[in-house]
């Protein structure tokens, strides 16, 4: 939803992508992006140096978000579900129970 208002300015980054190859490389995007979130315990960090890694490297090349960029998202997205399955895709409530820590508890720990 952020970005979908570029799509209609003219001179926006947005206003040269294919809208639908957009939509389906957000999902992929999505995808490995929970898998790095919950591959390395909640590590807001290392999603966000992924998503400025992929921000990086497109716009270092000048390459539009097109066909070529969506279909290589949607097949790594695809290696990292069948190669790792759903549990690293999901929270389980016992990633969060008492012997593992929450989120918040492993963050101050490791800030003290």
């Amino acid at each position: 939803m952020w970005h979908l208002p570029a799509f209609a300015v003219a001179g926006m980054p947005q206003s040269n992508i294919s809208l639908p190859a957009f939509l389906i490389s957000i999902v992929a995007l999505s995808v490995l992006m929970t898998w790095i979130f919950n591959g390395t315990r909640g590590s807001v960090l290392m999603a966000c140096l992924f998503r400025w890694t992929m921000n990086t490297c497109l716009g270092l090349g000048q390459m539009p978000l097109g066909v070529f960029t969506a279909a290589t998202l949607v097949i790594a997205a695809t290696v990292v579900v069948l190669v790792t399955g759903p549990t690293h895709l999901s929270r389980s409530p016992e990633q969060d129970s008492p012997e593992n820590g929450s989120i918040k508890q492993r963050l101050n720990a490791s800030l003290s």
